[in-house]
């Protein structure tokens, strides 16, 4: 599994991803057939939990084992703060307490958040609402954003439709906190479990086991019960949800159907020229920023048509007046950089393997694309590793090459207009093994400023291969 979810370190700073309302029908949480959810034939239980960010302290890190004993299981581990490392004493976990985790970790997954799980009322979340509606008071200058901007707010009046739009707002995360947990589940048939989280949101949900996730909070509540007072990321699992987590996840499942409002009465002619050749998933007119010399633009994340379902591609256009500054080159050079992607058979061959997760390429903005920075540094890596000698002196193969990323400790791939795809690099603490290196991350943009002071990226240099 190339993308590391389990690797619990400092993630990349990231725009908020889309608003998505999907229309899921909540599935019933039933064990996995084949295995009873008791705690009988568990050989070991491990769990690492994490943290690192802003402080002295960082990182943190508890370590546990759990092993089966005649009173229960018994528990050993360790806290580390800052590579300072304090054993645990043994205690004894109840038989009934990793029953519960294992049948938590057991249960089919849960796509849809359940609203009693925050251990709120819905006055309490309504009221959140409203308050975000309110910080677009613009919207209600002309009748017609009026009426949208209503007709939006009563649809999170009902409970199935609010469900949905509050579980998109735990993709929302803020900078300099950055927690994990993984726990693995070793059974007496040689069978193992795996399921973590690296969310910063109520609950740490969503879990993740493989490429499914899961809003249900049986797994925080298991291992609440088991994780010692002090534990990294303890605190996180309690409820219910304070005030400033719901005021967060409720402006993050507002922020791009608002955001799409806001553009629809803003920039109009813009968007229109966008749908006519692409999907627009979302958009967001921005105000001038003269702080940071910024003109008025347009965010949107958009695909094609008739591309691979799960590659997007964000975009920031420059407006005048609600229109786009240069309709047709903005458009050529989307749909050409798009095309290079998809004209790679090993590309499209891997994003098709994994349709649940989202490969992004950014268009000239962000925290990875590829600036003439980023490009020089991928033939100088790939020289490093003795691999594609040709791109030194052959410049003309990087000219059209286009950055794809995926993953919240993004993977990043070179798919160069031959239709080759490279995997160039890994966001991860992963030791280097024969055939990779510990490299530097990609430049952000053309600034000169190094943000690491060590090689925080694992680069391969491999091939994706052909179907």
């Amino acid at each position: 599994m190339f993308l590391g979810i389990f690797d619990l370190r400092p993630r990349a700073q990231m725009k908020l991803s889309s608003y998505l309302i999907l229309a899921l029908i909540p599935l019933l949480a039933l064990p996995v057939p084949g295995r009873a959810a008791v705690s009988d034939d568990v050989k070991e239980i491990r769990i690492r939990s994490t943290w690192a960010g802003l402080s002295r302290e960082s990182p943190l890190v508890t370590e546990l084992l759990l092993t089966p004993a005649e009173d229960g299981f018994s528990m050993t581990g360790s806290n580390s703060r800052a590579g300072d490392t304090t054993n645990l004493k043994r205690t004894v976990v109840p038989a009934e307490h990793v029953s519960e985790l294992i049948a938590a970790l057991e249960l089919s997954p849960q796509p849809v958040l359940k609203l009693a799980d925050l251990g709120i009322s819905d006055s309490e979340i309504q009221e959140q609402i409203d308050g975000a509606v309110g910080r677009y008071e613009e919207l209600k200058e002309s009748s017609e954003s009026a009426f949208a901007l209503q007709d939006y707010r009563d649809s999170l009046r009902a409970e199935a439709t609010l469900a949905m739009a509050l579980t998109e707002g735990f993709r929302s995360f803020h900078t300099d906190d950055y927690p994990g947990v993984r726990i693995e589940a070793m059974f007496d048939d040689g069978s193992t479990l795996v399921v973590g989280s690296n969310s910063q949101q109520f609950l740490m949900l969503p879990w993740q086991r493989g490429e499914e996730k899961t809003y249900s909070a049986s797994i925080a509540i298991a291992l609440m019960k088991i994780l010692p007072d002090g534990a990294t990321n303890r605190e996180r699992l309690q409820g219910p949800i304070r005030e400033w987590g719901l005021r967060e996840l409720v402006s993050s499942s507002m922020y791009d159907e608002l955001s799409r409002l806001k553009s629809e009465a803003q920039a109009a002619p813009a968007l229109r020229a966008l749908e006519s050749a692409f999907e627009v998933r979302n958009a967001r007119a921005q105000d001038a920023v003269p702080a940071i010399e910024l003109g008025p633009v347009l965010f949107a994340k958009l695909r094609l048509p008739s591309g691979v379902p799960n590659l997007w591609m964000f975009v920031r256009l420059p407006l005048n007046h609600g229109v786009l500054v240069d309709p047709e080159g903005d458009l050529n050079r989307i749909r050409g950089a798009m095309s290079v992607v998809q004209a790679s058979p090993g590309m499209v061959a891997l994003m098709k393997s994994h349709p649940k997760e989202d490969f992004a390429v950014n268009d000239g903005f962000g925290f990875h694309w590829l600036s003439e920075r980023a490009k020089d540094q991928f033939v100088a890596q790939m020289a490093e590793l003795g691999r594609f000698p040709e791109l030194a002196s052959s410049p003309e193969l990087m000219r059209s090459a286009v950055l794809v990323t995926s993953g919240p400790d993004p993977d990043e791939w070179i798919v160069l207009p031959d239709g080759r795809a490279i995997h160039w690099k890994r966001f991860t603490d992963e030791p280097a093994s024969e055939g990779t290196m510990r490299c530097d991350m990609t430049p952000v943009g053309e600034e000169e400023e190094d943000l690491w002071e060590k090689k925080p990226n694992l680069c391969f240099g491999q091939l994706v291969p052909e179907p």
